[in-house]
């Protein structure tokens, strides 16, 4: 295994489990004070205030970059209000396979770390069999 990250609620517990895992495996622990990746994701702990951000910005930039959307501009709200799919009467979308990835790549984000853009992007996966222009 790579990289491994686990929670406890003591450092008591903590401590147990490490010592279960050193008798099969080499531990490399990280300085968990600086910021670190996890799968991709930046990890950022505040001691002192006692918070745990999760970021994968990077990773959104680079979603931006390779669906060439990087000059895209933000929305408050991504749907308007009682919006639906079209009935499939319009051209069919030749870039089937790069919707598909764009959809399959945030609802890793929205598992990670977005749960905003949750609802649109199961909204738009129901398109993912036959997306239309």
């Amino acid at each position: 295994m790579d990289d491994g990250t686990g929670i406890c609620s003591s450092e008591e517990e903590e401590l147990r489990i490490k010592r279960s895992i050193q008798k099969f495996y080499k531990i490399k622990e990280k300085n968990t004070t600086q910021p670190f990746k996890v799968l991709g994701i930046l990890v950022i702990r505040d001691m002192h205030q006692a918070t745990l951000k999760l970021s994968q910005a990077d990773y959104i930039d680079g979603l931006l970059q390779q669906f060439d959307m990087s000059d895209c501009n933000p929305v408050l709200m991504p749907i308007d209000k009682g919006s639906h799919l079209q009935d499939g009467k319009s051209a069919n979308y030749e870039g089937v396979k790069t919707y598909q990835a764009l959809i399959g790549s945030l609802t890793y984000v929205v598992t990670s770390t977005c749960l905003d853009i949750g609802y649109i992007t199961q909204f738009l996966s129901q398109a993912n069999k036959d997306p239309r222009q």
